[in-house]
């Protein structure tokens, strides 16, 4: 990712929109393919899907400048960790929602893609 970001800054591109649209691109990515792990059968696009839409999002601390990478991953670090306490409670709430066991499984995996998406494409040039 960071020789395409290069690649750009070397044509001209602005710093701010040759990193910027890369790590908004791969988030947006790494929301649509959460989406579709849940729409995924068998282990082997399950497996897939789920490396690749946790890896796309690591992006940004690459392109990212050298002096605010600590800073950015401190505040997705504290940001992340609050899945631990609030997803059993709001996985929950989603599986009684659901009409059957297997809708209510994979109901949870819709709701990460749409607001992972949604997060960083508002900020796409």
């Amino acid at each position: 990712m960071s020789a395409l970001s290069d690649g750009l800054k070397r044509r001209g591109v602005s710093i701010r929109h040759a990193c910027g649209s890369i790590a908004c691109a791969a988030t947006l990515a790494a929301g649509l393919v959460t989406i579709l792990l849940s729409l995924s059968e068998g282990a082997l696009p399950v497996i897939a899907c789920t490396v690749i839409a946790f890896s796309l999002g690591n992006v940004i601390f690459v392109l990212g400048p050298a002096g605010k990478r600590g800073a950015a991953l401190g505040i997705v670090n504290a940001i992340t960790t609050l899945a631990g306490p609030l997803a059993p409670s709001v996985t929950g709430m989603i599986l009684d929602v659901g009409s059957g066991a297997a809708d209510g499984s994979a109901m949870p995996w819709c709701l990460p893609g749409p607001s992972l998406s949604s997060g960083r494409s508002r900020d796409l040039p």
